[in-house]
């Protein structure tokens, strides 16, 4: 009966302390899963059409695990989506820094500079992933690199 209060004493800081960390405070996995976390909540809040909430998880995300390249990318297409360009431009070559042989986002940055009329950058990166031997699904970049021609005029070249 006397060994209570002095666990209690023991224990209870050590239950408080866990009970008021939060997200600023860095877990030893240097908050990779608290990313991949807030990745899964961003990823559903722009499913269920909410861009706000779906940018908020993904900045958290980023502040968590800030050189993983699948964050910028996901903070790239919401920013595409709001129509914030340069955001999204920044995001998506800091997704393609930190992960060169990234198909997907190759695509997605071609697709926003097709947006911007900038034919020749948006053909060079459809080009890059569809010269991409891993990448499973290069009809997309060979559609969307003929789509950049046609715009740009070249109709022999997007026939081609």
């Amino acid at each position: 009966m006397k060994f209570y209060p002095l666990l209690l004493l023991i224990y209870l800081p050590l239950v408080l302390n866990g009970c008021t960390q939060n997200e600023t405070m860095v877990p030893r996995d240097g908050g990779k899963d608290r990313a991949r976390a807030r990745q899964e909540l961003g990823a559903s809040s722009v499913q269920r059409g909410n861009l706000g909430a779906g940018l908020e998880h993904y900045l958290k995300a980023l502040q968590l695990d800030p050189e993983n390249p699948e964050i910028h990318y996901n903070l790239a297409l919401v920013y595409r989506d709001l129509g914030q360009h340069q955001l999204s431009l920044n995001h998506f070559q800091k997704a393609l820094a930190l992960r060169p042989d990234f198909p997907e986002a190759q695509i997605d940055i071609g697709i926003l500079y097709t947006q911007l009329q900038e034919w020749d950058l948006a053909i060079h990166y459809f080009e890059k992933a569809a010269n991409n031997l891993l990448y499973q699904t290069p009809d997309i970049a060979y559609n969307n690199m003929g789509l950049a021609y046609h715009y740009k005029g070249s109709y022999h070249k997007a026939i081609e």
